[in-house]
């Protein structure tokens, strides 16, 4: 049998593994009976034009949740957390296992792929914005807003177009409320996206226009592994637009759109990353900065000032008066 739709799924999951459904006023969950696992999928969804999944679930068996796309346009994006990144938070430290994904999505047969790992706990949201979920967000038509702020989220490589966005999921997923006042707290969290995404749409539209194509795009984002690679001697723009074959405007505007920041700017931030990674292993001043492409101490002193606040100096100074615990 074919799926077609998110509605369709839950409604086939339902009737195959004899979910417990209970509903309310713009809000549907499914519970899991206990011979299948435990945790359930909450439904939250507007008359405006949107639907947020919340997942928290464990299954004994694994549950394939791929479906067809229906006719039904939408941009969605999700937010997973694994048990991992729950511990390490619960610990106060710093982790990067959790993840996040974006659905730039037209009416198509494509297929939606995904699966519930039995025994592996499943904690995420997702959240689906219809093309008439825009019409009450701006004063142009939805369809055409719709489509504007697709473009615009297209051209951006996605781990730079989420990271502002997976806090505010983040924030859906651990909300604590209960019934009323979670419903509009998801909601008021939707339309911080959706405020988000059409800002974004509004600079974009303020920025000169660069039209990126598959190919430009994929030379675009091998510039910074270029520049990683050749650290201590970076190419000049006139050497890296040779590089990528990439005329210098494309090269200048369309890295500055995909990763949000100038080719300079971003070199003087990895080369201030790479000098505090060997400032740990108590190399000289003059050597890390050589190392990094510094002609000189002045250089490399004002750069790291200008990333930092400080000097490599100061630093180092205050990093062995801190020593890492």
């Amino acid at each position: 049998m074919e799926i077609r739709g998110i509605n369709h799924y839950m409604d086939h999951i339902e009737q195959t593994f004899g979910l417990k459904k209970t509903a309310g006023a713009g809000y549907i969950c499914y519970t899991l009976p206990p011979e299948i696992g435990e945790g359930s999928f909450e439904l939250y969804q507007g008359q405006e034009g949107f639907q947020v999944w919340i997942t928290n679930a464990q299954t004994k068996q694994d549950i394939d949740m791929s479906y067809v796309q229906d006719e039904n346009a939408y941009i969605g994006m999700a937010y997973i957390e694994t048990d991992s990144f729950r511990d390490t938070m619960s610990n106060g430290q710093a982790s990067a296992i959790q993840s996040w994904r974006t659905t730039r999505s037209l009416p198509s047969d494509g297929i939606t792929h995904g699966v519930c790992r039995a025994d592996k706990a499943l904690h995420a949201v997702n959240i689906f914005l219809f093309p008439e979920f825009f019409q009450t967000c701006s004063d142009t038509t939805g369809a055409n807003h719709y489509f504007d702020v697709l473009n615009t989220i297209q051209s951006f490589d996605e781990q730079t177009f989420m990271h502002d966005l997976y806090p505010i999921l983040a924030e859906i997923l651990h909300c604590s409320y209960k019934e009323t006042a979670k419903r509009l707290f998801t909601k008021s969290r939707v339309y911080a996206i959706a405020a988000h995404l059409i800002a974004l749409c509004d600079s974009e539209s303020a920025q000169p226009h660069v039209k990126l194509n598959k190919f430009d795009m994929q030379q675009i984002r091998s510039v910074p592994a270029i520049l990683r690679k050749q650290l201590n001697n970076p190419p000049s723009i006139a050497e890296l637009s040779r590089m990528v074959a990439l005329n210098e405007f494309k090269l200048k505007a369309g890295f500055k759109k995909v990763f949000k920041t100038t080719v300079y700017e971003y070199l003087r931030q990895i080369r201030t990353e790479r000098a505090i990674e060997l400032m740990k292993e108590d190399l000289p001043l003059e050597q890390i900065a050589a190392q990094i492409g510094y002609k000189s101490m002045r250089g490399f002193s004002q750069a790291f000032a200008k990333s930092t606040g400080v000097s490599p100096a100061e630093w180092r100074k205050q990093s062995h008066h801190f020593p890492a615990l």
